[in-house]
């Protein structure tokens, strides 16, 4: 066997409570495991596909551009989801505007202040009665830690991890072939910047649900697993447009299950827009492996929506490859989009079919 990736779903029951006339509703959620075979000597392309348990859930009650209030009294101490480097994520599991998510910015005991960027929660269509959920966000020292790791045989030595490098990839990216922008190596127990590998350690470093990482295992095979909740909600990705040439987005959707072509909502969302023919390409699907040991993962196939259908360059263009995945065991995809008269950031809604 090559590799495998693996779940285990956990469903949790959902108690609501009331502290100071607020509707508060707090819940386990639903846990998924993820382990990931990491080849030796090998690169691999490893997705963060689970969120952090949530810390928070509450119902909105009043709207505004970019604050959502929830309660008449206080709830929350003053700013406890917010600093540390945008350490908090308030998700929207309901309504309109359901999947989205926002860096909280600040907040007193009834408001939370979301780093919305281009977008207005108004104009997204946030309203009274959604529901939202406060989320950590990962780090290298949960993400990461020396625990994840076992070999063939059984734990890892957390001394034997010194062999692992990670790679954060540029988000958003500028171009095609996307390069790291910020490195580490696991060294002394804690994970380093690789640039500065005899400092300060760097587990608190903050990573997105979500993002890929380049993982090198200069090690004998590991297995890698994660914790994590899965998502019980459609989920979004941003996808950039540039003027000045393609750009690969280097972020996937949050589902614990494979996921095809067909079931990605790259086409129902409007965010993958569709080719004249094999030669003049709008958008592409670059799809990576790394079941075989190498320096890098292999590019394996490209993929453009045409005639109402997914074509694989190099085939008849007659030929629907829409059942192809686009993540799943050992494979993963970057959304590369064309360039266009102005710079656009679209929504790439995905429902997990596990949700349908």
């Amino acid at each position: 066997m090559k590799g495998m990736v693996w779940w285990l779903l956990a469903s949790a029951s959902v108690i609501a409570a009331s502290t100071d006339g607020a509707e508060l509703i707090l819940s386990t959620g639903t846990v998924g495991r993820k382990t990931t075979k990491l080849m030796a000597q090998s690169q691999s392309l490893v997705a963060l596909s689970l969120r952090r348990e949530a810390v928070e859930s509450a119902k909105v009650t009043r709207v505004e551009d970019d604050r959502l209030v929830f309660t008449r009294g206080s709830v929350w101490e003053s700013d406890q989801w917010a600093g540390d480097a945008g350490a908090h994520v308030a998700v929207i599991g309901s309504g309109q505007a359901e999947g989205h998510s926002f860096t909280i910015r600040s907040h007193s005991g009834n408001a939370l202040t979301l780093e919305t960027g281009e977008f207005s929660l108004v104009t997204l269509g946030v309203e009274a009665g959604d529901l939202v959920r406060i989320h950590p966000r990962w780090t290298l020292g949960t993400a990461f830690p020396p625990e994840a790791f076992n070999s063939p045989t059984g734990p890892v030595d957390p001394e034997h991890l010194s062999g692992l490098t990670l790679h954060r990839l540029l988000v958003p990216a500028t171009s095609i072939n996307p390069t790291a922008s910020e490195s580490w190596i696991f060294r002394d127990g804690a994970w380093r910047s690789a640039s500065d590998p005899d400092g300060p350690a760097t587990d608190n470093s903050v990573l997105a649900a979500g993002d890929y990482l380049i993982v090198r295992n200069e090690n004998e095979t590991l297995w890698f697993s994660s914790f994590g909740d899965v998502t019980m909600h459609a989920n979004v990705v941003l996808l950039s447009r540039r003027v000045d040439g393609p750009v690969d987005n280097t972020k996937t959707v949050l589902n614990p299950l494979p996921v095809t072509l067909r079931d990605s909502g790259l086409i129902e969302s409007a965010a993958f827009r569709s080719s004249i023919d094999g030669l003049r390409r709008s958008d592409m699907v670059v799809v990576y492996d790394y079941s075989e040991p190498g320096d890098a993962p292999a590019v394996i196939a490209f993929y453009i929506y045409h005639g109402g259908g997914w074509r694989k360059l190099g085939e008849p263009l007659h030929l629907d490859f829409g059942s192809d995945l686009l993540q799943g065991p050992h494979r993963a995809a970057f959304i590369r989009t064309g360039s266009q008269e102005s710079a656009e950031t679209v929504v790439w809604r995905h429902e997990p079919i596990y949700l349908r």
